[in-house]
């Protein structure tokens, strides 16, 4: 195995020919996008907060009263 700094020797004397192409977003999986994409539409249109919240399970708050409270 090399050192780290041969291999940073060797590495800064390759030439590495990189080329834009346009290619189907079905293939770009590892791929790296040489342009800034920006979306034509506002969607959602305002703020989305479907997610936002808690869950709780029913079975640990069945046997809850309002008067007593339960740590879970």
């Amino acid at each position: 195995m090399i050192s780290y700094e041969q291999s940073k020797k060797i590495l800064k004397k390759a030439k590495i020919k990189i080329r834009d192409e346009i290619i189907n977003s079905a293939y770009s999986l590892n791929r790296l996008v040489s342009s800034n994409v920006c979306s034509s539409i506002n969607y959602p249109a305002g703020d989305n907060a479907a997610f936002d919240g808690y869950a709780i399970n029913s079975k640990d708050t069945n046997q809850i009263k309002k008067k007593s409270k339960k740590k879970i």
